[in-house]
């Protein structure tokens, strides 16, 4: 059950019965008659006296009520009750899915821009791809997965980024569309750079926006002229994989030398490492306390993406790409020993200090979770072409 600011009940006192707005309460118990809060500001689960709950409005807050399994996907709910290693995503989920009733469809009615697509398909120009690039989630394999379909002379040569670093957040748009029209960017480091001239006529294809959060505005103000696109992975894995990359891998010699490197349980606790696609996704600063409201926003921003990619589920993205004009790409795979043992660990043993990480992990992450979840929704949903039944 999700509680807002606004459940309240007479018989409870006030201290019992008001619950933090964007507050997650799981595993009811009448037994004991508490409850495990989950507060969004704290990142902690709080056992609290339960009260017959009742709903009334509370400002502009609309009061929203989910199901237990909404709120914890059952292969997490197992992971807690027996105390298992961290699951990742379910491989069985895409052969077990079946198309829900129609009113059950996240993917219909279809909001995706169908003349930017139609633009884009034909190629000469009349709209291009922006690729919202999340770190470590296959971005940099999806600028490969683009030189594969649109050709090497229709994207800029620095990481498909037309602009230094993927910045493409304050760029006025019709620099923007000047920019992927006659090539005349600027390279990594801001310099205005020669070789950004593309070779072929209709300009850029694809540019990728890495290091700013996204515009959503852009989905209206950029109608009918730009299809959007992303690759998601599962939100746990992706942060391992970002503590393995940035902090472990990229660290300097000295500090590698002499054990500096920051340990993940410390990394966790950065703002940063919160809820990033939802961040992303709803252009909301590390200092904001992501709630249900910009779940709910990140939600209907991925439905109006021309192009959502799970990248654990690659393989039955035939549909999804087809859409666009596009063949499914061929998929690289990591080696077994990529990762970094410090990171491990916490997928493979459930000790004292492994169960309190996943936790934590778990707790700051909720939100972008729950998204994952929907957006696994939405990517078979495509795939199995559910809204053409």
């Amino acid at each position: 059950m999700l509680l807002e600011s606004g459940y309240k009940d007479s018989s409870c006192s006030p201290s019992n019965c008001y619950a933090l707005e964007g507050s997650v309460v799981l595993n009811l118990d009448s037994a004991s008659n508490t409850f495990d809060q989950y507060d969004p500001r704290t990142f902690q689960f709080h056992q609290a006296p339960r009260c017959e709950w009742r709903m009334m409005e509370w400002g502009q807050s609309q009061v929203k009520v989910l199901d237990e399994d909404t709120l914890m996907p059952a292969r997490y709910k197992s992971m807690f009750k027996n105390k298992s290693s961290w699951p990742g995503p379910d491989k069985k989920a895409a052969n077990a899915f079946t198309c829900p009733p129609e009113e059950s469809l996240v993917s219909y009615p279809d909001q995706r821009d169908a003349l930017a697509r139609d633009k884009f398909v034909e190629g000469k120009g009349g709209a291009f791809m922006w690729f919202e690039h999340m770190q470590k989630a296959g971005g940099t394999s999806f600028c490969d997965w683009a030189e594969e379909n649109v050709g090497k002379s229709r994207l800029p040569p620095y990481y498909c980024m037309i602009e230094r670093k993927g910045r493409l957040h304050d760029i006025p748009e019709n620099t923007l569309y000047g920019m992927m029209k006659t090539g005349k960017g600027t390279h990594a480091w801001g310099r205005e750079s020669p070789q950004l001239q593309p070779k072929a006529d209709g300009g850029y294809a694809v540019t990728a926006n890495e290091w700013d959060r996204f515009p959503y505005q852009r989905l209206d103000t950029m109608v009918n002229r730009t299809l959007f696109a992303t690759v998601l992975r599962e939100p746990i894995e992706r942060i391992m994989s970002h503590y393995n990359f940035f902090i472990v891998e990229n660290a300097s010699p000295s500090s590698q030398k002499k054990g500096k490197i920051p340990p993940f349980v410390k990394i966790i606790g950065r703002n940063d490492y919160n809820n990033y696609y939802i961040r992303k996704l709803t252009d909301q600063t590390n200092e904001v306390v992501i709630n249900w409201n910009h779940l709910e926003l990140a939600k209907k921003v991925l439905q109006r993406f021309t192009l959502v990619v799970v990248l654990e589920f690659l393989e039955m993205g035939i549909p999804s790409f087809d859409y666009i004009g596009w063949k499914l790409p061929h998929r690289k795979v990591l080696p077994p020993n990529f990762r970094a043992k410090s990171v491990q660990q916490y997928r493979s043993s459930w000790d004292q200090e492994s169960q309190g990480v996943v936790r934590d992990v778990f707790a700051r992450n909720y939100f972008d979770l729950l998204l994952y979840e929907f957006a696994l929704q939405l990517y078979f949903e495509r795939n199995n072409q559910c809204f053409d039944i």
